[in-house]
Formats: C-alpha cells, structure tokens, sequence
C-alpha cells in the first residue's frame, strides 16, 4: 500500500476543456501526491488568482483565448516573486519556447507527453529545479544587500573618520593651542588607529569593485623593480622598529610590466607588510624581482616567520579567512588583504601563490606577471617654469555637505591656504540653493549623499539653471561609486 509523501495546489490554465479535465484527471490518480487542482481559461483570470493564492505548479497554455502568453509572463515577472511556471503547447515552438524560458519558466512541454509520461517524476523534478531557482534568487538577493551595505558603509564610516583624521592632525599642529607630550601622544595614537579603520575600510571596497568588475584600472608601463623597491623601502621604519631584516634580491633589472601602479602598489604593500607581521624580532623578509621564463616578470616576498599549516594553504585567498581561528589570535586583520592580492594579479592576467613548509618555517609568496620586452622607459623631462605667470584673481568656493564637523574641518584647511580664496559653506542642498542666488562661486565641492537633498538632484536643478549651468562641480564623497553616477 502506497503512502502519500506530501499535498500540492496545482493551477492549469488552458481553454481546451477536453485537455484540462484529462490532465487534472491524471494529478487525481496519483499515489505519492494529494492534489488540488485550480482551472481558469483565460490569462486575465490567472493574473487575478495569483495574488490571492500561491501553487506549487502553475501550467500555463502557449495559446490563450484572451492575451499572448509571452505578454503575461512578463506581467507576472515584474509583479510577483519567481513563479513555478510550465508552458504547455500543442505544437513543437522553438521560438516560442526560447521566448518563454527567457521569461523565467521552469519548462516547455507537449500537451500531449504531459498525457502519458511519468507525471510523478516530472513534478518532482519540476519541484527540485524551481526549489534551485529560488534558493539562487535569494542568494542574488543577498549578495545584493551585501553590496548596498558596503556602500553604504563607505559613506557612513569613512564620512566621520575623515573629520577623525582631519582635526586630529590640526590639533598636533599646534593651530589650535599648544599640546603637553601626552596629549600630543594620545593624538599620534588615535590618528594611527584611524588610519587602520579606513585602510580596512578601503580594502572591503577595493575587493567589491573588482570582484564587480567596477575597478578602474589605469594600465600603463612601469618598472616592477622600481615598484617593489620603493613600497619596501616606505616601509623601512616600521622594520626598524620591530627589528626584522629587509633584504633586496635579485633586484638589478628594470622588469617592465602593464599594469595599475596604485592598484599593484596595494598589492606590494599588503605582501611585504604581511610579511613584517608575521616575522619575529630579529627575523628577516626578502623581496625579490627577477625575469624567469616564458615571459614572465616575478616578484617574491619571503619571511622567516611563523609559517602557514599545509591543511590551511588552500584556504589562504578565501575572503575573511584566518589561520588562527581563535578569539585570542595574536594578529589583528579582517582576512582580505590575500582576496585582494589575488583578485588585483589575476587582473593584471598574472598568477599569485603561496608556500610554506609549516609552522616556524617562513612563508613565501610569489606574484606573476607578463613582462613587456623591449620597452624603453621614457626619461621624464622637467618643465621649465613659465615666465610671467600673471597672479590669480580671488576664487570663491562653494562647499556643500551635510556634516558639520567635516566643514569646520574644511574650514580650518582653508585658514592657511597659499592662494587667494574665498570660502562658502552649506549645510545640504537647499541651503546651497539659497546662497547661490545671491553670490555665483568659481568652483562647487559636493558630497552625494545629504539628508534634505542628495547631490544627483542638485546638480541636475544647477545644470538646469542658466546662472549656475557653467559652474564646474567636484564631488568629494565617501561614497565610492559616486564617480559612476554623477
């Protein structure tokens, strides 16, 4: 004796009267299923009842008496969730059946197979391919929530850690009154702090846009060595003080290479930081370019630190992992900066690896990349000064930004700017509007996200007005994507 796994709400919609009821006569005779079965003839219909009452499988007929069948699968695909839909035809219709699965069904079948074959096993599998659907919908859905949140985020946060930054630095120039050694210690501690939050700020960010593929990579050809010296060499205090060894390998060719200098100075950087973070007191980390072959420029980064576990290696480029899972790990870092080096490289059509023999035995990680042959470095020629450059006229400046603790800052960097300028604030895009009919400014500095109006709908009313259509505008906004749609 047979058990019923499970009931379903089935709606066929379909003119032909004879088809319908042997069809909802076969969803009868089924021994693993209790169904229900709805029937309506026209498109009209079933748009009305599928707001008011949810199918595990909807059939819908290509040829309807009232409305094209294509017209009301789009209707249904911008009004509703993902619908279980099977298209239902009585003649083969490549086209149509094309048409439809662009629109979203799940199948296109003959009225006729759907008479005789295994009606079990097509609802099942059926059932598991819009199941598929959805869950991949929802993962869609939720990769979209994660990339509005981190753009978000990059306003929200990077907005105040700016004014963090900016009066921290004004206050240890003395401008504001003198400061005691502790004070001026306690500053120094809380601008390094800052500086960590928006490094790791940026680097959430960075690997948005380039997983998105939104990064702008400026490719041009630069000397790898020159590179990777000078990121190392930056970083020679911070080797001093903790006392590890930075050594140069193989570093005498110049090793010409496409590529992003900002986005691959990033990468050189996290490396070699990396590198110190994960070395001893009186360790030692090399850094080594060279040609090898088969057209390829290497650089290398090698440490004599802790080491990576063999288990752990696949593992290393994952975003957010961790060797050390622990909540007592020694090491700080949100585990991204490897995502990014791999994600940069790849980019730059190179390849990115990591090796260590285990823990206490060093690490090293190589980075390839094509190198151009025969290229000669262009030798930069210094402009002459320009005799007679006539004095410039008084600027003003128009800065508009909802936050008021970012305009005392740009105030205060004002106070001591080299050239004459006059500077006006505005507290959002309404006050703007106000102060813009009595003094017309040189140049407008605009953030994007304000609370009484954003900056998209204030340049469109300034472009649409005469008096203001010609004023060059600058957007300076934590926002990063805001270069995409101003």
């Amino acid at each position: 004796m047979s058990t019923k796994v499970g009931a379903l709400r089935v709606f066929i919609i379909d003119g032909d009267h004879a088809f319908v009821k042997a069809f909802a006569e076969r969803f009868k005779q089924l021994s693993v299923y209790t169904v229900m079965v709805d029937i309506c003839p026209t498109g009209a219909e079933m748009l009305d009842r599928i707001y008011r009452q949810s199918y595990d499988l909807i059939f819908l007929d290509m040829n309807l008496a009232d409305m094209d069948s294509l017209e009301v699968l789009s209707r249904v695909g911008q009004t509703t969730p993902p619908l279980p839909l099977v298209m239902m035809g009585g003649t083969n219709n490549a086209r149509m059946a094309v048409e439809a699965m662009k629109r979203g069904i799940l199948d296109f079948l003959m009225k006729d197979d759907l008479l005789t074959l295994d009606l079990a096993g097509l609802i099942q599998r059926l059932m598991d391919s819009f199941r598929l659907r959805r869950e991949n919908a929802e993962l869609v859905q939720i990769n979209q929530m994660k990339d509005d949140f981190l753009a978000t985020i990059s306003h929200e946060l990077r907005t105040p850690l700016t004014s963090i930054l900016g009066l921290s630095e004004v206050l240890l120039t003395g401008r504001m009154g003198t400061l005691e050694e502790k004070q001026a210690q306690s500053l120094k501690k809380i601008l390094e702090q800052s500086h960590l939050l928006v490094k790791l700020i940026n680097q959430l960010l960075d690997i948005r846009a380039l997983s998105q593929g939104g990064a702008m990579l400026a490719m041009k050809p630069i000397s790898l060595r020159e590179l990777a010296i000078k990121q190392a060499t930056t970083m020679q205090t911070l080797f001093d003080k903790k006392g590890v060894q930075l050594i140069f390998e193989n570093t005498e060719e110049p090793l010409f290479v496409q590529a992003d200098p900002d986005s691959l100075s990033k990468v050189f950087e996290h490396l070699v930081s990396n590198a110190l973070k994960f070395t001893p007191r009186e360790g030692k980390v090399f850094v080594e370019t060279k040609s090898i072959e088969n057209g390829q420029a290497q650089f290398r980064v090698r440490d004599t630190g802790r080491g990576i576990p063999s288990e752990a290696l696949p593992y290393v480029f994952q975003k957010f992992f961790h060797v050390d899972k622990t909540l007592t790990r020694p090491y700080g870092g949100m585990g991204l900066g490897l995502a990014f080096c791999r994600e940069v490289v790849e980019a730059h059509s190179g390849r990115v690896w990591v090796e260590s023999k285990g823990l206490g035995q060093g690490t090293s990680v190589t980075v390839l990349l094509p190198v151009l042959r025969d290229h000669v470095a262009a030798v930069d020629k210094k402009a002459a000064p320009a005799a007679g450059v006539p004095t410039a006229a008084k600027k003003t400046v128009l800065w508009v930004d909802d936050n008021p603790n970012l305009l005392d800052l740009v105030e205060y960097g004002f106070v001591g700017f080299p050239h004459p300028v006059t500077l006006m604030t505005a507290t959002g895009g309404i006050t703007a509007l106000t102060k813009l009919r009595t003094t017309i400014p040189d140049l407008i500095v605009l953030d994007i996200m304000m609370s009484d109006m954003d900056g998209l709908e204030l340049m469109e009313r300034l472009k649409a007005d005469p008096q203001t259509r010609d004023i060059p505008i600058l957007v300076v906004s934590g926002y990063k994507d805001a270069a995409k749609i101003a």
